[in-house]
């Protein structure tokens, strides 16, 4: 694990989408490039 991750706390941003729209491009490419070098993305779409 690298120096900085192990020092950054854990954070995961849910993202619940039903019938995503034309914003959802662009909010999934936000949210990828953040630099916190501990987040995880999980996205659930659902329709």
């Amino acid at each position: 694990m690298e120096p900085e991750v192990a020092l950054a706390p854990p954070v995961v941003a849910l993202v619940v989408v039903h019938d995503p729209g034309v914003w959802f491009d662009e909010s999934v490419a936000a949210l990828a490039a953040q630099d916190y070098p501990n987040l995880r993305l999980v996205f659930l779409v659902t329709g």
